[in-house]
């Protein structure tokens, strides 16, 4: 079980280092590309990144424990975190 972060704003840049700190596996999805990238060099070794739409995370079921909404619900909506059984945190 990991930690799911919707967007690489400033919730989203602190949320995942405070989690890989704590041990926990943590993705990163991030709608653009170049904040995808730079978060690269901020993030630990266990704290992936990855650009993507609403669509991606509908794809990517990886046993998320839950999301951090940072992205003001533009990645995530409460249909795609139901389905997915998700416990969603809106920064």
């Amino acid at each position: 079980m990991g930690l799911l972060v919707l967007g690489g704003g400033v919730a989203g840049t602190h949320a995942p280092r405070i989690a890989s700190g704590m041990g926990a596996g943590v993705v990163v999805m991030g709608v653009d590309p170049d904040r995808v990238r730079s978060l690269e060099d901020l993030m630990p070794a266990n704290a992936a990144t990855l650009s993507s739409g609403p669509h991606a995370i509908a794809e990517r079921d990886a046993g998320f424990a839950m999301a951090i909404n940072a992205d003001a619900g533009r990645l995530l909506n409460r249909p795609v975190a139901e389905a997915h059984d998700l416990e969603v945190a809106t920064a």
